[in-house]
C-alpha cells in the first residue's frame, strides 16, 4: 500500500512539473507554426515577441482555463 501511495505522489509531482515546464515551449512551437505573426520567426524571436505583447502570461496561456 505504501508503494502504490509513493507511486501515486510521485506521479503527480512529475506530471505537474512536466506540465508547468513543457507547456511554454509548446506554445512558442504553436504559434510558430499557426499564426501569421510568428511565421517568419526563429524560436528565440518568437520567445521574445510572446514577451513583449503578452508578457510572462502569454507562455501559460492555455494551460488552465482561466488563463
Amino acid at each position: 500500500m505504501r508503494e502504490a501511495q509513493l507511486a501515486l505522489f510521485t506521479g503527480g509531482i512529475f506530471g505537474a512539473v512536466h506540465t508547468v515546464t513543457g507547456h511554454p515551449l509548446d506554445t512558442i512551437k504553436s504559434k510558430m507554426q499557426i499564426n501569421q505573426d510568428y511565421l517568419k520567426l526563429n524560436s528565440f524571436q518568437t520567445a521574445g515577441k510572446i514577451m513583449r505583447d503578452e508578457g510572462l502570461k502569454g507562455y501559460f496561456r492555455g494551460m488552465v482555463r482561466l488563463l
